[in-house]
């Protein structure tokens, strides 16, 4: 393992919490891929499971291959240290290392489900289909639905129709399809509304009792105030017989009726508060046929969505997934199976997980997946890099596994520390995120103090480029320029820095081609890594220009551009001569008859 000292809490995270859940709150720079790392070996190293016994989920393949590689090398060190029978079995883990599943959630997911074919009634050689193949066919799907549904005269459907067009039905089906799994997860859609309507007694006795406090409110100083109250008394049996038909939507006008003077103002405001929550009681009341109508349709829908894609074997990752957790779910022996062969359950960036991700890990580590049980599982992630919200993650589930591995006794570690940044740019993020998070621990995402470990450095300087016109292209070349110049002094100035030490971050890549002119002039040597500057670099229109010949020898500027490249670096007169004895031949042609 590394021979770098570590932190107390990377200590914590590596070595001394082997045998409960843990989560780690990994802060940017805190050095969290070595402690998946060199946690990985420690399991190996106390011989509590062999390398293929251990389940690391990352979130993307490269981030897989990394930290095979990582363990890899680290084994290597532990093996040329080694004697006897310590090497032996430091031969053995490499090996073993092969096979270990080290791996995206996505593929283990595949490997669950290809390895029980028969259970999961899969091809054990299905693919995942692409996004414009998965669109075209969910919706086909929803327009045979809603077909065969009108046929039938199903009447949660056409109680939808009636209030919407169908291709407003449609549409939002097909956007609720992508969560359909998340939203059914609760058991009626339309509960909570038939829980509120049924405190409507409840509420009515309020607000008739919040309307004859205001009426009869004490001490009321103003002649407009009394005698707004007095005029507002005199309409108690008509607010009393609307209240009692439920024509909450008209008992508005009730609430404007007297201004909210200082001696009236709490009776005034209890009064307007009651007659809101009766306004929403009545949309409650108009929603709850429809929410009943779409808690139908949606699990019907979902019935005929999977029963097609099985049928077409149209598949998602979001798919996949689903039938993994069904899988392990509906049969017992496949999941004890897996728990078995895995001793070992370690996740990073867990805070881009969704719940159904969470669900399979559960499983994984303890058997349900409504309840983390067992000792086996090791999560890291920083709620504050969560970015991947369009995909489907979910920062709460980060929050909600942390609660579950504390209150189930496991430990919850927070790596504050910081070896990436200096002091100065620690310290500036730490005072921003102070104000743009809260400190709250009961919230998904709080603020997190870093603690910088990297020496000292240069303070940021920041410059103010005046420009006489705002807008245009003068301040960006003046910048452009400012910093060409700034670049060429400081590594000019010291022995021990090149140009390659330096990097230019731009908000914009439209801005690339002022700062590529300004370093040119000043002979800085530069690359663009990234945008439209790629390609009009003269090595890349080099090559473009010459793939565009071969598909089409007819192209004169592209065959004239690749001749006067350092390819063949024919000479501009040459060339000339070339385009002026072609006659009615293309180039190429005049080219061939040169010879």
């Amino acid at each position: 393992m590394s021979e770098l000292k570590y932190t107390p809490t990377q200590e914590r995270a590596i070595s001394q919490t082997l045998d409960i859940n843990v989560s780690v709150s990994a802060g940017a720079g805190s050095g969290k891929t070595r402690v998946l790392v060199d946690r990985f070996v420690k399991i190996l190293a106390t011989e509590r499971a062999q390398a293929d016994e251990i389940l690391a989920i990352t979130f993307t393949r490269k981030a897989a291959k990394e930290m095979r590689e990582r363990v890899r090398t680290t084994l290597l060190t532990m093996l040329e240290a080694a004697e006897g029978e310590k090497k032996l079995k430091w031969q053995q883990q490499l090996a073993l290392l092969e096979k270990a599943q080290i791996t995206t959630i996505d593929s283990f997911c595949h490997k669950v489900l290809r390895e029980n074919p028969v259970e999961c009634r899969m091809d054990p050689n299905f693919a995942v289909n692409q996004e414009f193949e998965l669109d075209g066919f969910i919706s086909d799907v929803i327009a045979d639905f809603l077909t065969g549904k009108l046929e039938e005269q199903d009447s949660n459907v056409l109680l939808l129709l009636a209030n919407y067009t169908p291709g407003q039905l449609s549409s939002m089906l097909f956007s609720l399809t992508e969560k359909l799994d998340e939203i059914l997860e609760v058991d009626n859609l339309a509960a909570p509304y038939a829980a509120r309507i049924q405190g409507e007694g409840e509420l009515q006795a309020q607000a008739l009792a919040a309307f004859e406090a205001l009426v009869d409110a004490p001490d009321v100083s103003g002649a407009k105030t009394r005698e707004d109250l007095a005029a507002l008394k005199e309409q108690k049996p008509i607010f009393a017989q609307k209240l009692k038909d439920g024509a909450y939507q008209e008992l508005g006008i009730y609430g404007k009726a007297v201004r909210a003077t200082k001696k009236i103002k709490t009776q005034i405001n209890d009064f307007r508060i009651v007659l809101e929550e009766l306004n929403a009681l009545a949309l409650d009341k108009k929603a709850l046929p429809v929410i009943e109508a779409w808690n139908a349709v949606l699990r019907t829908y979902r019935t005929s969505l999977r029963t097609a894609a099985d049928k077409e074997e149209m598949y998602s990752f979001d798919t996949i997934a689903v039938k993994a957790v069904e899988v392990l779910e509906k049969y017992p022996e496949i999941l004890r199976r897996y728990r078995e062969k895995y001793k070992f359950i370690m996740v990073d960036e867990f805070q881009d997980t969704n719940r159904l991700q969470k669900n399979l890990v559960y499983l994984l580590a303890g058997g349900r997946e409504d309840r983390l049980e067992g000792t086996r599982l090791f999560v890291v992630g920083d709620a504050k890099q969560s970015i991947y919200r369009f995909r489907g993650a979910d920062v709460s589930v980060f929050k909600q596994v942390r609660d579950d591995i504390g209150a189930g006794g496991g430990e919850n570690i927070v790596m504050a520390d910081n070896f990436r940044s200096r002091e100065a740019i620690i310290k500036t993020c730490n005072c921003l995120f102070q104000d743009l998070l809260t400190k709250d621990g009961t919230k998904d995402v709080t603020a997190q103090d870093l603690v910088p470990h990297r020496e000292k450095g240069a303070k940021p300087i920041i410059y103010t480029v005046e420009v006489e016109k705002r807008g245009g292209t003068e301040g960006s070349l003046a910048e452009a320029m400012l910093a060409a110049k700034t670049i060429k002094a400081t590594v000019s100035a010291d022995k021990a820095l090149s140009y390659s030490d330096v990097a230019i971050l731009l908000p914009a890549i439209g801005l690339a081609g002022s700062f590529a002119g300004a370093l040119g002039q000043l002979g800085i040597p530069y690359t663009i890594l990234d945008g439209k500057g790629f390609y009009e670099k003269q090595e890349n229109i080099d090559i473009i220009n010459l793939l565009a010949f071969l598909l089409n020898n007819r192209k004169d500027y592209c065959l004239a551009g690749i001749l006067r490249s350092p390819y063949f670096a024919l000479p501009d007169s040459t060339i000339t001569e070339l385009f002026a004895a072609q006659a009615n031949n293309t180039l190429w042609e005049s080219l061939l008859a040169s010879q």
